[in-house]
């Protein structure tokens, strides 16, 4: 696992380079200068980068957007290392593809970071089931999968794969949902979820392109465990079936320890009264220690409640998620402890849908300190030899993290990282999608497609960070002068465009010439020069024509190259 440390102070580069050296199976690189460091990042492969604000060439967020262009480093950890605690250089620093912020003296929390991280670089074990019909996408998964350590059989048809799936044991199933000869995803899913015992249960990861709320709902309706959205991404896609493998060993080894403990309690009372030999006393002792050991170091949450939900038994890890030692938790409604009723229920309706066993549910938990804390949980209810209902068990994961990444990811998927708006994807989306709304319910709409004028002039005279200030500035302004209901992307450079549900065209030229006002009343300031923003834009009318994106787009361009052919700083019309 190498690391680069990119830091310009001798001193500390030299403290951080021999905390890192700690870390197991850590090989820092460390300089203090920006250009060896790319020279670096191109010819090798690192596991994390660090970087420190303030470097003798540019700055740390600067290098990071440099990194990032970089594809092979799209989505490596990248941690900035600041005395700065200001809010705009957190926001900044995510908004140029930092991972994290780290304060100088939060180095603690930096190792403690970085060493839990390092243990998702591992190589992973486990054989799996892998269904593909496209050739090229099952080679270059399968050797994705098999380059980070996995036993990998790969099949292009599902028919083929259960034949040979009932034959051997497999720790996952990885499947393409729209297979097109014999049977789908869906229905391969269906017919293992109704196979008795272990082999019912193998965890499924799903391959599908579809991204809506209610396909989501349909896959974990069918019996899948996770999916993932093509096309894949391996970092993602590795990632998905790590947490899957750890939570399946996880479980499978409370279940065996609490299988353990149960034949112990069951049989310990009378093997003490029948047995004076001293190696009985010893074993059973020993049986008693090895799940008191298992308890104290499994890195998840295993906990225990009767079947009316009060806490029997929790593992000491429950300090580190919830900040509760588990006799503060022993003899309490478990309930008590989620933010809010409806997410207990969660748990307790899976449990009862799935007959006694509930998978991948995750919910919020309520911290000591009053924070949120997100946990995915599996749970079973545990049977008597009648089968009635004894008590219920589980194992909870902390997947705080995992869900600020998602929202971050989220965020920027949508998101431009510079300004702010809407990126050129999601605000096209957007624009189909009111289009098909405008029509359905007699609406209108305005559309403005907006360039701003010389503005490689500002680059070329102030500096591509002037061109920066320029395009964030003209975003901020825009989010001041339009409504919360309007729509305002970046297509791409320095062009933008606005979105104005149910505005007639002549409201929408009042509120360009709203903006327009206000920025020649309000230059911009760059190294102590006023630099006057001024724009050109076309502006356009949903018609009954505009059946699709294409035509709206192409008459609001056609006005746009109109307002700039006519000496700039205008707005066309039509």
């Amino acid at each position: 696992m190498d690391i680069l440390l990119l830091e310009n102070s001798d001193a500390f580069r030299r403290i951080l380079e021999g905390i890192f050296s700690e870390i197991p199976d850590a090989q820092p690189y460390a300089t203090a200068d920006a250009e060896e460091a790319l020279t670096q990042l191109e010819n090798n492969q690192y596991s994390f980068i660090c970087v420190s604000m303030y470097l003798a060439q540019g700055d740390g967020i600067g290098f990071v957007r440099k990194v990032r262009k970089l594809e092979k480093y799209y989505y490596t950890p990248i941690f900035l290392i600041t005395s700065d605690k200001s809010q705009k250089v957190y926001i900044e620093a995510l908004s140029a593809g930092v991972t994290e912020v780290f304060l100088k003296q939060e180095l603690d929390q930096l190792i403690n970071f970085i060493s839990r991280l390092a243990s998702k670089h591992s190589k992973l074990s486990g054989r799996i089931l892998y269904i593909e019909d496209s050739e090229p996408q099952r080679l270059a998964t399968k050797k994705v999968l098999t380059e980070a350590g996995l036993d990998v059989d790969d099949f292009d048809n599902a028919n083929l794969a259960l034949m040979q799936f009932t034959k051997k044991d497999y720790d996952l199933i990885l499947t393409d949902i729209v297979l097109e000869e014999g049977m789908t995803g869906s229905e391969f899913t269906n017919k293992i979820r109704r196979m008795e015992g272990s082999k019912g249960d193998v965890p499924i990861l799903a391959l599908t392109g579809f991204d809506n709320i209610s396909r989501r709902i349909v896959l974990f309706n069918l019996g899948v465990t996770d999916y993932v959205i093509k096309p894949l991404v391996s970092e993602e896609l590795v990632a998905r079936i790590r947490h899957l493998l750890e939570e399946k060993y996880s479980l499978r080894r409370v279940a065996q320890s609490s299988s353990d403990e149960s034949n112990l309690n069951k049989n310990a009372s009378t093997a003490i009264l029948k047995s004076s030999d001293k190696n009985s006393h010893n074993s059973l002792f020993h049986s008693q220690s090895d799940l008191e050991s298992l308890l104290n170091n499994i890195p998840d949450v295993f906990y225990r409640t009767d079947m009316n939900g009060v806490v029997t038994l929790i593992s000491p890890s429950i300090k580190g998620v919830l900040g509760y030692r588990p006799e503060e938790m022993h003899g309490k409604f478990l309930k008590d402890f989620y933010c809010t009723p409806g997410e207990r229920e969660k748990i307790v309706k899976a449990l009862i849908n799935e007959n006694g066993k509930a998978s991948q549910v995750e919910a919020w938990l309520r911290h000591k300190d009053g924070t949120p804390v997100w946990i995915s949980t599996n749970a079973y209810v545990r049977f008597d030899d009648n089968h009635e209902p004894m008590y219920v068990e589980g194992i909870a994961r902390n997947i705080t993290q995992r869900k600020e990444l998602e929202t971050k990811l989220e965020y920027f998927a949508k998101n431009d990282g510079l300004t702010g708006v809407l990126n050129r994807r999601a605000f096209l989306e957007e624009v189909e999608y009111q289009i098909d709304i405008s029509h359905r319910y007699s609406w209108s709409f305005s559309l403005a497609m907006i360039d701003l004028d010389w503005f490689k002039n500002i680059n070329d005279e102030y500096g591509h960070h002037a061109g920066d200030d320029a395009l964030k500035y003209f975003a901020d302004t825009c989010k001041h002068i339009f409504r919360k209901t309007d729509i305002i992307g970046r297509i791409g450079g320095e062009e933008f465009a606005v979105l104005m549900p149910e505005t007639e065209i002549q409201s929408a030229k009042d509120m360009l010439i709203r903006l327009r006002n206000n920025l020649s009343q309000d230059p911009l300031a760059i190294n102590g020069h006023n630099i006057d923003l001024t724009f050109s834009s076309g502006l356009v009318l949903l018609g009954k024509k505009d059946v699709s994106i294409t035509s709206l787009l192409r008459r609001a361009d056609e006005l746009l190259y109109k307002a700039k052919e006519k000496g700039r700083n205008k707005i066309f019309l039509h």
